[in-house]
């Protein structure tokens, strides 16, 4: 089946032709024809599986056939600038092959002013994070602009937005969603934050389940207890290995892969912190290996060159902080009695399998102006392992070990994208082995 068979309006299946695609993914197969009925929907797919056009395409459908105008007629709500910046480009580039004064605007700038320029000349398509929303709904920057213009809702990576500490955030926006709003939620694990989302948000969707590596896929109504459960959102074209180390070892063994070129390039390599990036970055350039470095003391702009530049081919490797910290003793008593103590090892590896707070990104990160306990400048809507689209990553290296279950699978899933193979290799020490342990169980549910 092609786009064109999926009701979508012929400029835009004429702009595909143009960016060289042809066939529709098994998501955007699913989801597209039922978002143009006007459902809302919740799409649960592997990462890399095409989720950012099954809602794209669908908006600007409505858009190119909508007698009103106006700014803010769609808003898509995503957990990391990085990807506000990625959203908003994909978004113009199916816009402008389609020849029509259609603008999406994303809202990434910093500084009140530059803010308020912005809001005053956003498109009919708007890509924020929910906190730069919530700040300009706070500050009365938006009037009624949402409750009487808005027509179409994503929250893209949902899964992510209430890890990343936006919850009061969506709390405040909920009241101005218009009912008649048309909702659609992407992900590509299941967690309880997710039902939250929902009943916050949506109204009686559908729900497409297509995590299965055959492409089948599951559809039921919101009263499903598991709509979203059961499997990984990994691709099933990853393969994944484990190292077991010791922790001071973990730098031989990446200078041994990266230097007798064991691996495939282009590779990232996920740190949990910025020291921790810049010791494996200096002690590679020790031996004449030059990796960049992105993190969140950087600012946006560098960021996005550091990004564009990794995509272009210009290096091989990409070292990136994704910063977590272990779960205290008392973190970890309320992590048991939530999944209900020591009982059903499979609960948990469905609610994630929580080993530690994600840091990088998430609000808990900084105190209230923005910096870290050094006193440095730090990004509170930071975030590479969240939905951006790297290109041609063979490689993905856990130098540390992430957060939880769910956040392995957003860090692997920068690799083995649209079809193509990629390799996941994790460090793990003596003290993980109940997290591999539980990862393991986790990956091959979903085969």
């Amino acid at each position: 089946m092609s786009f064109g068979d999926l009701g979508l309006d012929l400029r835009i299946v004429r702009a595909l032709g143009k960016k060289g695609f042809s066939k529709p993914t098994s998501v955007q197969l699913q989801s597209i024809p039922r978002t143009l009925e006007g459902k809302d929907v919740v799409a649960r797919a592997r990462t890399g599986s095409g989720k950012t056009l099954a809602y794209l395409l669908p908006a600007i459908h409505k858009l190119l056939n909508s007698s009103t105008i106006g700014s803010f007629k769609a808003l898509i709500l995503v957990p990391t600038r990085e990807l506000c910046q990625q959203v908003q480009q994909e978004a113009m580039s199916v816009i402008q092959q389609c020849g029509v004064e259609l603008v999406a605007t994303s809202l990434t700038v910093d500084g009140t002013p530059a803010f308020k320029r912005v809001l005053s000349t956003a498109g009919q398509i708007v890509v924020s994070t929910p906190g730069r929303i919530a700040s300009a709904l706070r500050e009365g920057l938006l009037g009624n602009l949402l409750s009487e213009n808005l027509q179409f809702l994503v929250l893209d990576e949902a899964d992510l937005l209430l890890t990343y500490g936006y919850e009061s955030d969506l709390e405040l926006l909920a009241p101005q969603i218009p009912r008649a709003c048309q909702c659609l939620l992407m992900s590509a694990t299941a967690n309880e934050d997710l039902e939250k989302l929902q009943k916050l948000v949506l109204h009686n969707p559908i729900t497409l389940n297509l995590i299965n590596a055959n492409n089948t896929n599951t559809t039921t109504n919101n009263n499903s207890d598991n709509a979203l459960g059961g499997g990984s959102g990994s691709a099933a074209e990853i393969e994944h290995f484990a190292i077991d180390c010791k922790q001071e070892d973990r730098l031989l063994y990446t200078l041994t892969l990266l230097k007798m070129n064991l691996i495939r390039k282009k590779a990232l390599i996920f740190v949990n912190s910025v020291d921790e990036g810049v010791r494996l970055r200096l002690f590679l350039e020790a031996f004449g290996i030059r990796p960049a470095l992105l993190n969140a003391e950087l600012p946006l702009n560098s960021r996005s060159h550091i990004l564009a530049s990794f995509n272009r081919g210009l290096f091989d490797y990409l070292i990136a902080s994704d910063e977590v910290r272990p779960l205290s003793a008392a973190e970890l008593r309320a992590e048991r009695r939530q999944q209900g103590g020591g009982k059903g090892e499979d609960k948990k590896r469905k609610s994630g399998g929580k080993r530690a707070r994600v840091e990088s990104g998430s609000k808990s990160t900084a105190d209230k102006d923005g910096y870290n306990n050094k006193g440095e400048s730090r990004d509170e809507e930071f975030g590479v392992t969240r939905g951006i689209d790297f290109k041609g990553v063979r490689t993905v290296i856990n130098f540390s070990l992430p957060a939880s279950n769910d956040a392995y699978i957003h860090r692997v899933g920068r690799t083995g994208r649209a079809g193509e193979s990629g390799i996941a290799i994790s460090f793990f020490g003596p003290e993980d082995e109940i997290f591999k342990y539980e990862l393991k169980g986790v990956l091959e549910e979903g085969q």
